[in-house]
This record gives structure tokens, sequence and C-alpha cells, in this order.
């Protein structure tokens, strides 16, 4: 059965009259589906249909033409399993680069043409590439992949920003690999930095004229717009939004989709990348399944965005220069007032910790204890801060540490640099409230504890017990609302 698709539909209102088209047969080995962004691509290719344009779609083939040609296409929103036979129109094509893996050719159109145009919004293109320093944010998804094999292919310096395995990234193209949770990428930039592509958020124009005062470099963002939704809904439900989007792509073929309506040049931008793999060997191992997943919004993606730190002063993630300093190094003398969250907990409708993690009997404290010893990251994980702060590493310690009577928590991370002017300060309270116990946890160390059970998401934090309940928890460095906390026990 061969597979006939409608002409491309008239936009409203337009009148213009379309030369007949020329039609391709393919015999499909592959389908895939993504969701495009039409505020970065423009929305001269979007087609309406059925009534949920909620998911704006890109659906690609790959397979052979009746000559036997290997070849990549668009095509609109269908069920195609292997073997069918699909007529294309030929401006959609572009020919299989050698060696590529189906999975990867199948998502050349969605990456070539998303990349290549937020490329060319910071001015940078395969002629001005070469020599230029560029930051990749994240590791862990096809897009972070490609747009480092595409921009070490053009001649660029890729610098990749992310937690995910270094031998990948360097297969990538990436020359040097930062790992967020513990180094900055400006840092490591040295002051020059010509891009930063950002696939795990979206900076607000303060902060992106930060950085090209600080550092001088550009700044897109190609983060997926359901991955943002899902990182601003936090731990707890953002992950339920990851997989109701997962199922929404693959059911039913009645959203808006987008085909490359722009006399050629999006299916250039494809071509181009298909062309040039042939002498970048960066995309060649790409080709071949070099970037690692296939899942254009994975869980991996989202958790990854999720474990970038984040200064609570600065609200920026940690490399991205801020107004605290220049580059998040330790405060100066005179502390910079902040704005202070402070949120109270219902004393007596909170259970206690021992209530919470030993309910389930034994087991629940020891599988705390056991997430904790095995659930710790490379990376950002704070030193002990000594004297007479006692040390936290599971529910289970935290438990038997605050059951009885009064307790304070100091949660840090050892990529944020107030954390550590603040342990020093810490250290130095614990002696004044000598009925009070005073406590340390890294952040790193057990993370579900501190995200779902703690409900924070920045550091530093500080949290109040009493009789093993949350009395209060205060998110800030300002130390006078900390030392209010503090006498809330007293």
């Amino acid at each position: 059965m061969i597979h006939r698709l409608a002409p491309p539909l008239l936009l409203a209102g337009c009148a213009c009259a379309f030369a007949p088209l020329t039609m391709t047969t393919v015999e499909v080995k592959y389908s895939f589906r993504s969701v495009v962004d039409t505020k970065l691509l423009g929305e001269a290719g979007l087609r309406r249909i059925g009534a949920k344009p909620d998911l704006v779609l890109l659906q690609s083939i790959v397979g052979k033409t009746e000559d036997g040609k290997e070849v990549i296409g668009v095509v609109e929103p269908q069920t195609l399993r292997k073997g069918a036979k699909v007529e294309v129109q030929e401006t959609m094509l572009v020919n299989k680069p050698q060696g590529w893996r189906v999975e990867e050719s199948s998502m050349l159109p969605h990456l070539a043409i998303t990349s290549g145009t937020a490329l060319m919004a910071a001015g940078i293109t395969q002629d001005t590439a070469p020599g230029k320093h560029c930051a990749v944010t994240g590791g862990n998804s096809p897009m972070a992949a490609f747009m480092m094999c595409l921009l070490a292919g053009w001649g660029a310096s890729v610098i990749a920003v992310t937690n995910a395995r270094k031998e990948a990234c360097l297969k990538c193209g990436a020359s040097t690999v930062v790992d967020f949770r513990a180094d900055s990428f400006a840092d490591e930039a040295k002051g020059s930095l010509d891009l930063v592509v950002d696939t795990l958020g979206r900076e607000s124009k303060s902060s992106i004229a930060e950085l090209k005062r600080a550092l001088g470099a550009q700044y897109v963002s190609v983060m997926p717009e359901i991955l943002k939704l899902a990182v601003d809904d936090g731990v707890i439900f953002g992950g339920g939004k990851i997989m109701a989007y997962r199922s929404a792509l693959q059911g039913g073929n009645n959203h808006a989709f987008w085909l490359p309506d722009d006399g050629g040049a999006s299916m250039g931008m494809v071509n181009a990348v298909a062309e040039l793999s042939a002498s970048s060997p960066h995309l060649q191992k790409w080709g071949a399944g070099a970037g690692g997943s296939t899942d254009m919004v994975s869980m991996q993606e989202y958790l990854e965005a999720l474990a970038w730190p984040k200064d609570r002063d600065t609200g920026l993630r940690y490399g991205f220069p801020g107004r605290t300093s220049e580059y998040w190094m330790e405060p100066s003398a005179e502390e910079v007032e902040v704005e202070d969250e402070q949120v109270a907990v219902a004393y007596r409708q909170q259970p206690t910790l021992l209530q919470q993690f030993s309910g389930a009997g034994a087991g629940a404290t020891a599988g705390g204890a056991a997430q904790a010893a095995k659930g710790g990251k490379k990376g950002a994980s704070s030193k002990p801060i000594g004297g007479g702060i006692k040390e936290v590493a599971s529910a289970a310690d935290l438990a038997a540490a605050t059951h009885e009577d009064k307790a304070i928590l100091f949660v840090s991370s050892g990529s944020c640099r107030v954390c550590k002017y603040l342990g020093t300060w810490y250290r130095k309270l614990e002696p004044q409230f000598e009925d009070i116990e005073f406590l340390h946890m890294d952040a790193q160390s057990d993370p579900q504890l501190v995200g779902r059970q703690l409900g924070l998401n920045a550091v530093p934090s500080f949290v109040a017990f009493k009789g093993g309940k949350m009395l209060a928890t205060v998110t800030s460095s300002d130390k006078t609302k900390i030392e209010e906390l503090v006498q809330k026990l007293a």
C-alpha cells in the first residue's frame, strides 16, 4: 500500500498557486517523530490538523527509493510500519550518510534544522565557526551530543558542560569536559567564550547580558519546552510530565505538525550536515551511535537538568556569571543583602522523621542508608565542617539525630561557594547554643531525602527540627535570617 500525502495546506488568506510537486516513492525502514519549537524555527511550515495544537510534531523517515538509494525524508505525521511505501516530496529528501544507523539518521532533520537555526541566530555558521570557543550544556541528549559534533566538525573548540561520561563527550568532539556539579565552565573558559548553547535551561535577559559582559559570549537555548515545564515542576511532579509527553507523542496523528516551508533552506541544512559527515570523524561516530540516547527528551536528560546546582543569592546555575561575584567566588567582606524565602511548616501536622522512615520496618531506614551509600555522585560533595557539627548522610542518620530534642540542619553542596563561606561561620555559631544539636548534610549524599522529604531545591538551606518534626526552613545565605531560625529553637 502506498501512502499518498495531501499537498501542503494553504495558509489562511493566501491565494498563492503552488507549482506541481515532484513525488518519490520511498520504502520505509524506520520512522521517527519529535516535537519542534516553532518559536525558534518559525511558523512558516506550521500546519494544524484536528484539535490538538499543543504538540507540534515533525516526523521523519529513513528508507529506500525504487532505484535503491538510501534516503532521509520529512513527512506528515502518520503511522508507518517497516516496509510501508510512502510518496514523499523530492524537496523533503536527502541522501542518508554512509555508515549511519537508522536511529540517528531519522533524527537528523530535527537536529540539523534546530541546531542550524539556533547557531545562525548567534552568528555561527560553517564559515565563521573555525577558531571559535563554544560551550554546550548537557551531554545526555541527542541534541547536546549532535551540537558538539556539529561545532567540532565546523572547526570550533567545544567545552562540554555536563555530568555525562567524559569519554562519550570526547568522542562527540568536545576538547574539554566540565562537570557542572564541581567546576565552573566560566572559569574553564578563562574569561573568553564566543558562544553558549544551552540544552538544559533558558537564561533570563539579564543573565544573558551578564554572560556577554563577563565573557563576551553569545547565548542560545535549544531546551525543549516540555523539558522546561518538567524542570519547573521539580523533582516530584516533573517526571510525570515527561512520561505523559512520551505517551502523547506516540498516540494519534491529530496534532499540529511542521514541514520545512522556506524555499529549501531548512532541508539544505540537513543536506549540508549529511555531506559534512563524510569528512567529519565526530559526525561519523555520532551517526554510528556514539551519541548514546536516541530519546529526544528523556528522563536522563531531565535528571541532568535538575542536578545542576543553583546559587540561592544569584538564582543562576553554577558557572553562569552573576551579580553577587564575578565567577561565584567567596563573597566580599560586605555581605550582599538578598531576598530571603522562609517557608513555615505546620508543626503539628508534620510526621516525625522516625515515622517517615522507620514506619515500614527496619528495611526503610536501612534502605535510606543504602540509598545514601550508592546515591552520592562524583563531583560536588562538601567536606565535613568539623568542630561540634555532626555529619548526616542518610534518612536514618537524620532521624536518629533529631527525634529527641532540638536540632538545626545545614544542607550544602560542594559546588556552592557561598556554602563554604557559611561553613566556617556555622561552626563558630554552634558553641553559642548548647541545647541545640547542630547538623550538616551534603545535598549529594541523599538527593531523595533532600528533595522529596525535606522539600529543598536550592542551597544553602537550613532546617529547624523540634522533637523530630520539621519546624521551619530557610533557604538563604543571610546570617541574620539564619540566626533568627536558630533563635526559634532556643
